[in-house]
């Protein structure tokens, strides 16, 4: 549920907005801003931690890398991997379970045989 509770989160900040008269205006200590808040950038935070608490005491070390790889992956990854797998959620509901060779993996295997 996660990919599409994330897609909403702007559609759902947009209209709190234009109710509130501004963004100025939307009082940010309201649960549902705060739950998209915390929804939409969990992933990144969760993600992150998990690296550094999973990682070689050598590599936890520097933790410089897992700040940046918090901001990446909030900023970036998240969203492309919500994307992704909105997109097989698509495929699968649609029926979609036949694999599509490419033309270049088509002349691949004409080459090596």
């Amino acid at each position: 549920m996660q990919p599409w509770l994330t897609l909403q989160i702007l559609p759902v900040l947009l209209h709190a907005a234009w109710r509130a008269g501004g963004a100025d205006k939307l009082d940010w200590a309201v649960p549902v801003c705060l739950l998209a808040a915390a929804l939409t950038l969990s992933a990144g935070v969760v993600q992150a931690a998990f690296a550094w608490r999973l990682a070689v005491p050598e590599l936890r070390r520097r933790k410089a890398w897992f700040w940046r790889y918090l901001l990446v992956t909030t900023v970036f990854y998240t969203h492309f991997k919500n994307l992704v797998a909105r997109q097989a959620h698509l495929k699968e509901a649609l029926g979609e379970r036949q694999w599509r060779v490419t033309p270049r993996a088509a002349a691949a295997d004409a080459e090596a045989s």
